[in-house]
């Protein structure tokens, strides 16, 4: 019988020593990792994504030097992609994403929980900028891939006992225990992204909202319904685990009726539900209330506002249950319901709304936060309305501020508040102010959309109202040449559509004493009256 060798003690001794050593410095340089992805994360809370992206950037080449690509670098890109995402640098923001998913894909297969986050979030960053066709198949595959991944709970001993079955017969080849060490820390790094999963039905839910949402973004209002309610049925079946009365009686409130089939009122249905959610799963509370909230949403876009209502006061009374006043959703849905109370003209109701979501988003938010500048937006816009300007012209302007800074000029919600104070400006006549902001208006347009975009063409007609109305005849008359060749590029030079611009032209230059170009004008004007019906070609509505 052949007796085992034996190691002497030092041998022994020397090989812990120096797995211990390669240990420690992994160890060291995790932690390194771990304090650069604290600053992003810290610094992407407060809305501060030019640091964030600094921290993140730190945290990838840290991850590079820690192991092969692996966990920690794939969730270091995502954050990154996430956070260049947000200051509209998409390019870098999709690099980032991209190479992520491929590292996800390699290490942990399609049928992964993480795999599919990264496919929703590559999906979310291309419906974010309109590109539809490319967004729906990552959505769908983010479907399968959840459908297809094992329970999150096993996840983490299935990758554990894998790794133990490759490592025991090479045991003792020593490079393998540095691998191992890295492999273990992989698998703990991969464990702790998990944890903010609850099971693959939650993250389904949060898939089939965002492809709701999308679906709603192109108008598609019918698909839009089928994915959010899909989503709602999902987290409703979480909510009230054990409970089947709690979630009949949840489906029966979403649809407006009390248990007994009799149609309730917004109030009482908010009542309902404090009552019925009573001893319920807290955590599970916060999913169903963004859940209400883009289901609400999804009704407000289309006007449907007593369907709205009653959702937007359910996923309140879902949220403040679970005393979760102080968060971001509970201000989303505050400001959702403010807006649409704003566009029913209930303003007693909506100011209150809007005040609480800017006040919470004060408290817990940066002030240069991107949702800060949302709230002063709506609330702006709630005052316009009601032509108490001197109150809302400064939170236009503090809302232009942060936007510009933090989302760029010319982000659309840049855009948006910017073309908001200018209308402001100019419904108190105060065209001095509102020209310079035309003017930027009218640069970005022409930049984004091209120069024969009809809201180009419509800036210019504006900017041309605000010369006039400020006596700067020659500036209008700039324009007018800059507005004319462009309409003629549109529309065609033989239509009729361009007489009414053309006469405007001609009697400024009568104004300004050029006559004999303005009698050439008058006969163009005059050649195109006298055709028959007006030219259809090219024609677009401006």
């Amino acid at each position: 019988m052949t007796l085992p060798m034996r190691i002497p003690l030092y041998k022994i001794i020397v090989i812990m020593t120096v797995c211990g050593v390669l240990g420690l410095l992994y160890y060291s340089q995790w932690l390194v990792w771990s304090k650069y992805v604290l600053e992003g994360y810290d610094a992407w809370q407060r809305g501060n994504y030019s640091t964030a992206v600094t921290a993140y950037t730190k945290a990838v080449h840290k991850a590079e030097q820690l192991a092969p690509p692996g966990p920690r670098l794939a969730r270091s890109l995502v954050s990154l992609g996430d956070s260049y995402r947000l200051q509209s640098q998409y390019a870098e923001a999709e690099a980032a994403l991209r190479r992520a998913l491929i590292i996800r894909v390699n290490y942990y297969g399609m049928a992964h929980p993480l795999t599919a986050q990264n496919l929703t979030t590559l999906a979310e960053l291309y419906s974010e900028q309109a590109r539809y066709a490319e967004a729906e198949p990552l959505f769908l595959q983010a479907i399968s891939a959840y459908k297809a991944a094992p329970p999150v709970e096993e996840v983490f001993s299935l990758r554990l006992t894998r790794m133990m079955v490759w490592l025991f017969p090479k045991i003792s080849q020593s490079e393998r225990m540095r691998y191992f060490v890295i492999g273990l820390n992989n698998i703990i790094s991969e464990f702790s992204d998990l944890d903010q999963f609850e099971n693959n039905d939650g993250n389904l839910a949060i898939v089939f909202n965002d492809l709701g949402l999308m679906y709603s973004s192109q108008g598609n209002y019918e698909k839009a319904d089928q994915y959010i309610k899909l989503a709602l049925d999902l987290n409703i079946k979480l909510f009230s685990v054990g409970r089947p009365d709690t979630a009949k009686a949840l489906h029966a409130l979403v649809l407006g009726y009390d248990r007994d089939g009799r149609r309730i009122e917004a109030d009482e249905m908010y009542q309902q539900t404090r009552r019925l959610i009573v001893g319920t799963i807290g955590p599970k509370r916060v999913g169903l209330a963004y859940n209400l909230n883009n289901l609400a949403e999804l009704y407000r876009e289309q006007g449907r506002y007593n369907e709205a209502e009653p959702l937007y006061l359910m996923a309140l009374a879902l949220t403040e249950s679970s005393q979760r006043t102080s968060t971001p959703d509970y201000a989303l849905t505050l400001t959702n319901l403010g807006l649409m109370y704003n566009l029913q003209g209930r303003y007693e109701e909506a100011e209150p709304k809007l005040l609480q979501a800017l006040a919470i988003r004060e408290k817990i938010l940066s002030p240069e936060h991107p949702d800060i500048a949302h709230s002063l937006n709506n609330l702006a816009l709630l005052y316009d309305r009601q032509k108490r300007y001197a109150e809302a012209e400064p939170l236009y302007r503090l809302a232009l501020t942060i936007r510009e800074k933090v989302l760029g000029e010319k982000h659309p919600k840049t855009v948006l508040t910017l073309d908001l104070l200018s209308n402001l400006y100019i419904r108190q006549r105060q065209y001095e102010k509102a020209e310079p902001l035309y003017r930027h208006l009218l640069q970005i347009n022409e930049q984004e959309s091209g120069q024969t975009n009809p809201t180009v063409l419509n800036l210019l007609r504006t900017l041309i109202f605000i010369c006039s109305k400020q006596g700067k005849v020659s500036d209008a008359l700039v324009l007018y040449e800059r507005l004319i060749p462009r309409l003629e590029e549109l529309l065609g030079s033989h239509n009729k559509r361009l007489i009414e611009d053309l006469t405007e032209y001609a009697a400024l230059l009568r104004k300004t004493n050029q006559l004999e170009k303005a009698a050439k004008v008058e006969e163009r004007i005059k050649e195109l009256n006298s055709q028959g019906s007006p030219t259809q070609q090219k024609d677009k509505e401006i």
